[in-house]
């Protein structure tokens, strides 16, 4: 395209394209319009061959219907690689959200209405995961000790954490009354017997 019939609007719309179809800056994108007469898709292709796209930032237009396949296959495999990437960085990002998650929800104890203990839960998981055998036995007492836990810093999720935790330490302490009127019933029938 000759360059005299662009306006300085028209160059300027062109450079911006160039910009947004392959990242490079707005220097980049202009030298790279004028070595190629103001041409997009030739502008494109120069800044590919000098290395200046970043990953992911290539387009293409093309009206020749007899390549199409040719480019499909093209695109296809760029997407299957592309998606692969995404998946590895996605499970990472997945990983980072857990853990900063975990660090900013807080597992409560409380005995008696006053907080005894209160640790993130990324303790509490990483503490069920390599003591198991001491963790679990320790927090099953403390439902005994009339110890009731609680979960600070949570949305709002399909399963209730804190009612779960209510509904363990009721539990808890209605088989703590059971046990305990069981044995004032036994007591009270020995006594009887004597």
């Amino acid at each position: 395209m000759d360059e005299k019939i662009l306006t300085e609007a028209e160059k300027l719309d062109r450079v911006e394209k160039v910009m947004t179809k392959s990242g490079v800056n707005y220097e980049s994108a202009n030298s790279a319009l004028k070595a190629c007469d103001w041409d997009i898709l030739e502008s494109l292709i120069y800044l590919e061959k000098l290395g200046k796209i970043e990953n992911g930032f290539t387009s293409y237009y093309n009206t020749d219907e007899g390549n199409k396949s040719q480019y499909v296959t093209i695109y296809d495999d760029y997407t299957v690689k592309r998606n692969k990437e995404g998946q590895s960085q996605s499970f990472w990002d997945g990983v980072k959200r857990i853990i900063k998650k975990g660090c900013d929800t807080f597992f409560d104890i409380d005995k008696k209405g006053e907080r005894i203990m209160s640790v993130p839960v990324i303790v509490l998981v990483l503490a069920l995961a390599l003591a198991f055998w001491i963790t679990l036995p320790l927090l099953i007492v403390g439902l005994f000790l009339d110890c009731r836990y609680s979960f600070r810093g949570i949305e709002k999720t399909s399963i209730d954490l804190n009612d779960v935790c209510n509904k363990a330490s009721n539990l808890a302490g209605d088989i703590k009354t059971n046990v305990k009127n069981q044995h004032e019933k036994s007591s009270n029938d020995d006594s009887d017997i004597k």
